[in-house]
This record gives C-alpha cells, structure tokens and sequence, in this order.
C-alpha cells in the first residue's frame, strides 16, 4: 500500500497542478474532493506500511528504538516540507501581489493568509488580485509538490522487500506456571 499510496499521491498533485493557476482551471466539486479524499486515503496507508516494514527489518530487542526513529524522521520530514513549501508559498505571493493586484493597495503576504474575512471585505479588484495571487502560487507549490512525490514513488520501489515476521516474540515458559513471558528479558 505504500507503493500504491505514492503514485495516488503524485496522480492527485499532478491533477491539482494541472490548471494554469486561475480560478476557473483545476478541479472543482465532487471531482476535487474525491481525488484530495483519495488521495488522503492513500497516503494514510504509507505510515502502517513503513511500520510494518521496519518491525521486520530489525531484531526483536530494537524494535522499539526502531519504530520511534521511523515516527521521528517522518515527523521531521513533515516539518521539513511544510517549511519548504510555505516558503516557496510566501515567496510566489510575494511575486504575484504586486503584479495582481492593480488599484495601489499594499498587501503583506503574510498577514492575508491568516484571514480569509479580511480578504472578502477588501474593494472587489483589490480582493480578486489576491484570489489570483493565491491561485497561482498554490499551482507552483504543486508543480514543485509532482516531481518530489514521483521521486519518492521510485525509492518505495527500490526499497528492499523484507518478509514478515513468523512469530510476535511471546512465547510462553515452562518454569513460569503458565505465565505469558513477553519479549527475551530475563531477570
């Protein structure tokens, strides 16, 4: 699923980055949400995979050290992209403001983003320059969003295929009356 969760994922940035960044382009409705709710639900197999995935890969003792790493890195990465792409975001509204936005009025990148209120009570050509302006970076973050989401598809891949495991480490001991021995720790 994990495989499958990636190419879903570089199918759905690569339709919602297929307009040409106005507001009647893209994916509207039904067609919108079902490709984003699809594309959610994907995705949201990667993290059980990549779980399963490390718990084979590793010896029973480092289980643990493993599984926190895996949820550490990706909450790195996440961290990460969503700087990166806020980043590429502000920059491209930086860009497209002053170009859309035609009546003299001065508008800060950052402080629109936090209220789609503010925007709606703007004079009209002042508030469509800055739809347009969002509509356009949103189409570059999701261009930049494509071939990031294919490279990760081709290392799902490449990644060595390990078998899972036969047994949970439980086993039960003879000298313990029936009692569940969890794990190889002995005292």
């Amino acid at each position: 699923t994990g495989v499958f969760g990636h190419g879903n994922g570089a199918n759905s940035t690569g339709v919602y980055g297929r307009g040409d960044g106005n507001n009647s382009a893209g994916i509207k409705g039904f067609a919108g949400a079902g490709t984003g709710a699809l594309a959610g639900w994907f995705i949201g197999h990667v993290s059980p995979s990549l779980m399963s995935m490390t718990s084979g890969a590793v010896a029973e003792n480092d289980l643990g050290i493993a599984t926190s790493a895996t949820a550490f890195f990706r909450s790195l990465g996440q961290v990460a992209g969503s700087a990166i792409y806020s980043a590429l975001l502000v920059t491209q509204l930086n860009h497209w403001l002053p170009r859309l936005v035609t009546d003299g009025s001065v508008v800060d990148a950052k402080q629109i983003q936090q209220s789609p209120k503010q925007i709606r009570e703007l004079p009209r050509a002042t508030s469509d320059g800055i739809i347009d302006s969002f509509a356009k970076s949103l189409h570059t973050v999701f261009l930049w969003t494509i071939p990031l989401t294919v490279l990760a598809l081709v290392v799902a891949f490449l990644v060595h295929e390990h078998p899972l495991r036969e047994n949970a480490g439980i086993s039960t001991d003879d000298d313990t009356d029936d009692t569940l021995v969890v794990g190889s720790v002995t005292h």
